[in-house]
C-alpha cells in the first residue's frame, strides 16, 4: 500500500512502460469524479496515487493495476477489503472498477507506515512502543482471521497509522497475497506438494512461508513475532547476509531462521518475547490460536513495566466518539535512547514529524496552496 511518503507535486510514475498513457490520467476524471494529485508510492503489481474526489474534495488514494496483470491482485484485494468494511483498522473502499486499461481502487488515504517511523525513530523502538503496537495488530490478525482470511505478508510496510482523529489507530493494509483460510482447505494443501517459492517477504515471513507450504493463522502470528524482536532489538540475526541472486538469499535467510533459537531471537528483551514465540510456533496447523492469552501476556508486561495506555477494542469505527486503542499518537514516537535529555529533543522532533505527515491531509486538503507549499519542502519523513 502507500508509503505515507513525502514528495514533490511534480513527481510522476515513469517506471513501467505505460507512463505516457499514465501522464493522461492526470487530466481525466476517473470513474467521473476521481483526480489524480501525485504518486505516493508504487508496489509490486500496483501503483497508489493520492486523488480527490472533485464533488466534495475529499482526499483519497487510488490503487491502479494494468489489465496486463493476470490473474488480478487488485480485484481479490479489494473483495477482501470489502469484507472488512465495518472494523477498526482496515481501509474503508469508496469504489472498485476499470478506467481504460486499467482497474482501480479507491479507498481511504491513511498517514505514513510503521517502517517509516521505525526508519525515522533510528531504527528502534522503545518497549513502550513496541507494546502498544503488537496490542493492536493482535486485535487486527484475529479479527482478519475470524474473517477467514491470513494475511501471508505482515511487515512494518503493511501497517499505516489512520490521520485526523484516527491518527493514532494502526490500520493493516495490502491485501494482495492474502488467502482465505478454513481448516478443511489446509489441511487438504498440506497433502499436496508444497510450491517452490516463497510466499510473503523474507525477513518477515513464517518457516511455512519460506517453504512454500500451505499457511494459517499461525504463520501471521510468527511473522508478526519476527516484526516484534524487529521493532524492540533494531535488527533480525539474518538481516546482512550474503548471497548471490534473489533465491539464494532466501534460501540463505530461511536456513538462518531455522538456526536460531527463540532465545537467540528475543535475546534482551523480556522473556514474554520468547515465550510467545515458542506459543506460536507449537500451534497446530487446524487449531485457532488463543488471541486473548497472547494479547494479556503482553499487556501484563506493560503493567510490569509501567507502561499505561487505555486500552480498548471497539467493533465498529463508524460510530462517533470512537475511541482508538492507543491513548494518543505520541505514544508511537517515543523511542529508545541512552541519552535521557536527547530522549526529549528526539521526541519532540519526532512527534512534529509525524504529527505533520498525520494532519497535513485533514487540516487541509492537499492541493490546497497551504499543503502544497508544506510539501515542497523535504518532508520529515522520506519514501524510498
Amino acid at each position: 500500500m502507500f508509503k505515507g511518503e513525502v514528495i514533490m507535486p511534480a513527481q510522476r510514475f515513469v517506471s513501467l512502460s505505460m507512463d505516457p498513457f499514465m501522464e493522461k490520467l492526470y487530466d481525466r476524471p476517473i470513474n467521473g469524479k476521481y483526480v489524480l494529485i501525485q504518486r505516493l508510492g508504487k508496489g509490486g503489481f500496483g501503483v497508489v496515487y493520492l486523488a480527490k474526489d472533485i464533488g466534495n474534495d475529499q482526499a483519497l488514494a487510488l490503487k491502479l493495476e494494468h489489465h496486463s496483470v493476470d490473474p488480478s491482485f487488485l480485484e481479490e484485494e479489494a473483495r477482501k477489503y470489502e469484507a472488512f468494511q465495518d472494523a477498526v483498522g482496515f481501509p474503508k473502499v469508496f469504489w472498485f472498477g476499470w478506467h481504460d486499461d486499467f482497474r482501480v481502487m479507491a479507498f481511504e488515504l491513511l498517514g505514513p507506515t510503521l517502517e517509516d517511523l521505525f526508519a525515522y525513530c533510528g531504527h528502534r523502538f522503545s518497549l513502550k512502543t513496541t507494546l502498544l503496537i503488537v496490542d493492536q495488530i493482535l486485535v487486527r490478525l484475529e479479527r482478519l482471521h475470524f474473517g477467514g482470511v491470513i494475511h501471508r505478508d505482515i511487515k512494518p510496510q503493511n501497517f499505516l497509522l489512520g490521520t485526523g482523529t484516527n491518527g493514532s489507530v494502526i490500520y493493516v493494509t495490502d491485501f494482495g497475497l492474502a488467502d482465505e483460510y478454513t481448516i478443511s482447505r489446509v489441511k487438504a494443501e498440506e497433502e499436496t506438494p508444497p510450491r517452490s517459492h516463497l510466499v510473503g517477504t523474507a525477513r518477515f515471513a513464517s518457516i511455512r512461508g519460506h517453504q512454500g507450504q500451505a499457511q494459517s493463522p499461525k504463520d501471521d502470528l510468527e511473522s508478526l513475532g519476527y516484526m516484534m524482536a524487529f521493532f524492540a532489538r533494531g535488527r533480525l540475526p539474518w538481516q546482512g547476509l550474503q548471497a548471490h541472486g534473489r533465491g539464494e538469499k532466501n534460501r540463505a535467510v530461511m536456513e538462518k531462521k531455522m538456526a536460531t533459537s527463540v532465545e537467540q531471537l528475543c535475546e534482551e528483551l523480556p522473556e514474554e518475547f520468547a515465550q510467545y514465540m515458542q506459543e506460536v510456533k507449537d500451534i497446530p496447523s487446524g487449531v485457532r490460536p488463543h488471541y486473548d492469552e497472547l494479547r494479556h501476556k503482553f499487556r501484563r508486561l506493560a503493567v510490569r513495566e509501567g507502561v499505561s495506555a487505555k486500552y480498548s477494542t471497539p467493533t465498529t469505527r463508524r460510530k462517533k466518539n470512537v475511541i482508538p486503542e492507543f491513548d494518543s499518537l505520541k505514544v508511537l514516537t517515543f523511542h529508545y535512547t541512552e541519552d535521557p535529555a536527547q530522549s526529549e529533543n528526539e521526541r519532540q522532533r519526532v512527534q512534529l514529524a509525524v504529527l505533520f505527515l498525520v494532519h497535513a491531509f485533514s487540516a487541509a486538503p492537499p492541493w490546497s496552496t497551504t499543503n502544497i507549499n508544506m510539501r515542497r519542502t523535504r518532508g520529515p519523513i522520506a519514501g524510498r
